[in-house]
C-alpha cells in the first residue's frame, strides 16, 4: 500500500442495521417499563386492600349486637337450609314456621 492512498469502507448497510436494531430496543424497554409500572401499581394496590388494610373495630352497640346474635345462633334460632330459594320463600311466607331448635319463629 503506498503512502497517502484513500480507502473507503461502505458502512451504510451497517450502521441502518445497527440503527434499527436500537430503535427495536428502545422501544421494548419502554413497552417493558410500561409494562413494570403497571404492574407495580396493581401489586401496590392488591397489597392495600388485601394485606394492609385496617380491620375495622366495632363500637359498643355493634359488639352487643354481634354477641346477642351469636347467642341467637348457638340456642339454634336460625331457620333451617334450603334446597332452593322457594323453598325458602315458602318457609318464610308460613304462618307455622319453626327455626331449628323446634321454636316458632314470630314475624
Amino acid at each position: 500500500m503506498e503512502t497517502g492512498q484513500t480507502i473507503s469502507i461502505r458502512v451504510q448497510s451497517v450502521t441502518k442495521s445497527l440503527s434499527r436494531e436500537v430503535s427495536f430496543i428502545s422501544a421494548l424497554s419502554g413497552l417493558f417499563a410500561t409494562i413494570k409500572s403497571g404492574l407495580s401499581s396493581v401489586y401496590g394496590y392488591l397489597k392495600e386492600m388485601l394485606w394492609y388494610r385496617p380491620r375495622e373495630i366495632p363500637n359498643k352497640t355493634t359488639s352487643r349486637e354481634l354477641e346477642e346474635n351469636k347467642k341467637a345462633i348457638e340456642n339454634g334460632y336460625v331457620s333451617p337450609t334450603f334446597d332452593s330459594v322457594d323453598k325458602m320463600l315458602d318457609w318464610l311466607h308460613s304462618p307455622s314456621k319453626k327455626y331449628q331448635n323446634g321454636v316458632r319463629a314470630v314475624d
